[in-house]
């Protein structure tokens, strides 16, 4: 559940340095809050009185369910957000400057078109759990080892590409006198 929004915002200060973390973006990791809460609720009520679980075991089985379809689909909001921010920052970058250093920004596109196939591997895992096949955390392992990897890969990408060592762009010639002129 924090992945995803955590990753956006990885996104939106790697293409904007400037910008800083403010208190509402804490407000992007809150169904993470809310999944937590109701894992910590039903876990209490099972510690005080494990039958009124088995007589609600089909709701609290829903609300779990429910809970975790809403998490992957708002993870998946983000990761699309994040291709979205980084294309209109690309489109923007081949507006205003000459040559573009390819590499800079491959990776990190890479990077979350990588996000965006594990998160649709985790919807298709959800779904037939849910609705084909009985619950099993087996099918869930190869994807978690998967988003390990990805972590790592960011890591190290991030790692590997320093913006302080590098000029990324050139600016065209004239552009800033045609835009005072304008």
């Amino acid at each position: 559940a924090s992945i995803a929004p955590a990753f956006y915002l990885f996104v939106l200060f790697l293409i904007s340095p400037e910008r800083r973390f403010l208190k509402k973006d804490l407000l992007l990791f809150l169904p993470l809050l809310i999944q937590w809460s109701v894992q910590l609720i039903g876990g209490g009520v099972i510690l005080v009185d494990e039958s009124i679980l088995m007589k609600n075991e089909r709701l609290m089985v829903m609300i779990y369910d429910s809970i975790d379809l809403f998490i992957l689909c708002y993870s998946i909001l983000f990761v699309l957000l994040a291709f979205l921010k980084l294309k209109t920052y690309q489109q923007a970058q081949l507006e205003n400057y000459a040559a573009i250093d390819k590499d800079s920004l491959d990776w990190l596109r890479k990077s979350v078109v990588g996000l965006f196939v594990i998160w649709g591997l985790f919807a298709g895992a959800t779904l037939l759990e849910q609705f084909v096949i009985p619950p099993s955390l087996q099918l869930f392992y190869p994807l978690i080892l998967g988003m390990s990897v990805f972590i790592y890969w960011i890591g190290y990408s991030t790692h590997r590409y320093d913006p302080g060592s590098k000029t990324l762009f050139s600016q065209k010639e004239g552009k800033q006198a045609r835009q005072i002129s304008n």
